[in-house]
């Protein structure tokens, strides 16, 4: 797994499966949503690594109070 690039990207590069987390989790402002993948691996009938397809979770903003 690879953090800290500012988009989105699941990949492959010869033959390793590469998946990156995007940067604005890290530093979302609270009043904005968020989101983030879980994913999942698993093995096939030959014994290799496989990754199923991830699963987007958002994570809603909350509203900032300035008092």
């Amino acid at each position: 797994m690879h953090g800290h690039r500012h988009i989105d990207w699941t990949g492959e590069c010869a033959g390793l499966v590469i998946i990156s987390a995007p940067s604005p989790v890290m530093s979302a402002p609270d009043d904005l949503p968020s989101y983030f993948y879980i994913q999942t691996l698993t093995d096939d009938p030959h014994g290799r690594v496989r990754m199923l397809a991830p699963e987007r979770i958002t994570v809603n903003g909350q509203p900032v109070s300035h008092e």
